[in-house]
């Protein structure tokens, strides 16, 4: 059995599974951390390059449409605001080798 339900927070319609698991709380996940990117990207100077890189490092990206999601909104930052393109690059190799120290940690069973 399927149900349609909508959420004023998200604005959205999604379908319910009739076992039970919500596809609108990963939509506002989804919308949520896109939301923070945005805001962050918004932002983005010289002078406050480092700071908002953390932010985004800080955010909890945990799954492959989170992190395929933030790359986009990156990109497509970068191609409309060609004069910040450059920091926008720096921005995805810092995600890059943050990811690649994590997962490193990961298969060498350290906590992190």
């Amino acid at each position: 059995m399927v149900k349609r339900s909508d959420n004023i927070g998200c604005k959205a319609s999604v379908v319910l599974c009739s076992h039970g698991v919500k596809a609108l709380d990963l939509l506002c996940a989804l919308q949520e951390i896109f939301k923070k990117v945005r805001s962050i990207l918004n932002k983005l100077t010289p002078q406050k390059f480092q700071t908002l890189v953390q932010q985004v490092l800080d955010l909890d990206i945990n799954s492959e449409a989170q992190l395929k999601g933030v790359v986009d909104i990156i990109s497509e930052k970068a191609i409309n605001e060609p004069s910040f393109s450059v920091a926008y690059a720096n921005m995805c190799k810092c995600m890059v080798n943050v990811s690649l120290l994590k997962y490193v940690a990961f298969l060498r069973g350290e906590k992190g």
